[in-house]
């Protein structure tokens, strides 16, 4: 029986259900914690549980290569890891082992060297990822990173296929691209067994719930596929799942059949790159192939909804948040969509792989897209003439949301990040201690405000 499984924060906390216990126990022991008729005493059950098998993970220490990736002088290798595309990356359960951790390290490290060789390097870093395209015309099966540090990168396999009678091969995959966090996408290749060979994923309009199994792709009419599954209840809300609200039940279930039309989903009226469907999910235009008007098609904007008014080179706090996002963001390779607070300051963000959008509101969006949607914010909290702190946040959910904070210094006329400082994760649970990470274990230091854990990044 398939269910499908949308991409869970995998936070410090989860990596104790990796290290310390088995995960069925630990899930087990949560779900039992969680079932207790006394509303009050289950979370503080399940914080408890989680509290202590991460106070159990975390003894084991850090991992050799991110500590490698920060502490290495060898300015060629930090390169080398920082401009890696992410294709490479292998699937991620826990903190500090991720491609897109050991990227963003070895990017702040050529930062905080601060030689010209080292400083060059990183410029390079920066210029490479600036060529990379946000719609390319493959993107390889495999693990598909999520943008935020505290999000396990999952391997990203077909929930279905088929093979047409022109020799093409067609999948759909579950992922969450454009926000929801049940969207289907489709995918298609004549090579099926070259995993490099995949379409960029298209997105399926049509609206699909938790709890679905049996899923199945074929062949219908000419330029038709038909996608048939038998929808089931959406079951409870995991403890930690990266969703805006509670999975919503389907109006209708069991056996349902889709007609996908081909020509409907890849229709591209204005030719930039993103389909209709895709642009309508966006809110940008269909019919304009650069609905912002900056000069720059929807398909080549990394923030296709927002035109700079002047020359931005000019304005030194953009500068810095360009060097802070690119850092923790861009560097993740990941082609999510990021929903950005109306609170932040707008730019033109360089380096991301996928698709920014700055909200007016946030309701609209939480309204429209309920199971789903990555939110971030940022702003420069500290600056003087030649240092700065930016602080960067996301939220995916009530249990799934984390800060970071990234200083700059200034070397001549540029910044550059030089180092990661503190970061936290939210988990809403009454008040558990802080846990404050040292270069090799963490210690309990107290307690935390109920809502906040925080765990603070090892700084170089």
């Amino acid at each position: 029986m398939f269910h499908p499984v949308p991409t869970c924060p995998i936070s410090a906390l989860i990596r104790s259900v990796l290290l310390a216990l088995p995960r069925g126990q630990i899930q087990a022991k949560i779900q039992t914690a969680m079932n207790i008729p006394n509303s009050k005493l289950a979370p503080m059950i399940a914080g408890t549980i989680l509290t202590a098998a991460f106070l159990t993970s975390c003894a084991i220490g850090t991992h050799p290569k991110s500590e490698q990736a920060e502490s290495s002088e060898e300015v060629a290798k930090l390169e080398l890891i920082a401009s890696g595309d992410g294709n490479d990356d292998t699937e991620n359960t826990q903190i500090g082992a991720s491609g897109k951790e050991h990227r963003t390290a070895a990017y702040i490290k050529l930062g905080s060297i601060g030689t010209k060789e080292s400083l060059a390097a990183a410029r390079r870093v920066e210029a490479k990822s600036k060529t990379i395209p946000m719609l390319p015309t493959t993107v390889p099966l495999g693990v598909w990173p999520h943008p935020m540090w505290h999000f396990g990168d999952p391997e990203i396999k077909p929930i279905a296929s088929t093979k047409a009678s022109d020799g093409t091969s067609y999948a759909i995959v579950n992922v969450d691209l454009l926000g929801d966090d049940t969207d289907l996408f489709l995918i298609s290749t004549k090579t099926p067994g070259d995993s490099t060979s995949w379409t960029r994923p298209i997105l399926i309009p049509n609206r699909i719930y938790r709890g679905f199994h049996d899923p199945k792709l074929v062949e219908g009419k000419s330029g038709e596929l038909l996608f048939s599954f038998t929808q089931g209840p959406p079951g409870p809300r995991n403890i930690m799942e990266g969703q805006l609200s509670p999975p919503k039940k389907s109006p209708h279930l069991g056996k349902q059949t889709w007609m996908l039309s081909l020509q409907v989903l890849l229709q591209d009226s204005d030719g930039d790159g993103w389909t209709d469907i895709e642009e309508e999910r966006m809110g940008l235009d269909p019919k304009n192939r650069d609905s912002d008007g900056d000069g720059v098609p929807d398909g080549q904007d990394t923030c296709p909804n927002y035109a700079p008014e002047k020359d931005e080179s000019e304005d030194e706090e953009i500068r810095i948040l360009q060097k802070a996002v690119f850092a923790e963001y861009g560097l993740s390779r990941s082609r999510a969509l990021l929903l950005v607070e109306p609170e932040s300051k707008r730019f033109q963000v360089c380096g991301y792989r996928g698709p920014i959008l700055f909200l007016n509101e946030r309701g609209t969006w939480g309204k429209q897209h309920p199971e789903g949607g990555i939110f971030v914010s940022w702003k420069i909290v500290s600056k003087t003439e030649h240092d700065a702190t930016v602080s960067l946040s996301d939220y995916e959910g009530p249990l799934a949301g984390s800060g970071v904070e990234l200083h700059l210094h200034k070397y001549g006329n540029e910044w550059f990040v030089t180092e990661k400082g503190s970061g936290w994760i939210s988990l809403l649970l009454p008040t558990i201690p802080r846990l404050v990470q040292t270069k090799s274990r963490f210690v309990v230091t107290g307690k935390l405000d109920a809502g906040t854990f925080s765990g603070y990044r090892v700084r170089t």
